[in-house]
């Protein structure tokens, strides 16, 4: 890359947490939660909204690489949804699947291709700001 360190600046309510909230919940399906919430897709999840998506591209070590991850509500259930690629070589158009049969499987996958899990990229990439709610 052009630079080793970024900075997201700027006013109050402006999207950075968001952001941050969308890196972290494609790659790893974690984000900020309310105290009440395992898990932080619904917390994430717009007020009035039933389903979101995040698609998140990156390359390492010469390879490019998609994480899709979606969250449906229906009801008092919910969907979820993940899958991981990497591009063609050949054509630079097409993604190669690499989504395993499971979720979690899947999230092991890119856990250890990144060779970093969440918690120690919340501790060590960023200052997390706590949220209240």
């Amino acid at each position: 890359t052009q630079f080793h360190i970024a900075c997201l600046s700027g006013n109050n309510g402006q999207g950075k947490s968001a952001l941050l909230d969308a890196l972290t919940w494609a790659v790893w399906g974690e984000g900020r939660k309310a105290s009440q919430e395992k898990k932080a897709d619904n917390s994430l999840l717009r007020i009035g909204q039933k389903d979101m998506q995040v698609e998140f591209v990156f390359d390492l070590e010469g390879d490019r690489y998609r994480i899709i991850r979606n969250y449906s509500l229906a009801g008092k259930s919910a969907r979820s949804g993940l899958e991981f690629q990497v591009r063609e070589q050949k054509d630079n158009n097409k993604y190669i699947s690499l989504t395993c049969t499971s979720i979690r499987k899947t999230q092991e996958k890119i856990t250890k291709t990144l060779r970093i899990d969440y918690q120690t990229f919340i501790n060590s990439a960023f200052i997390f700001r706590k949220i209240s709610l």
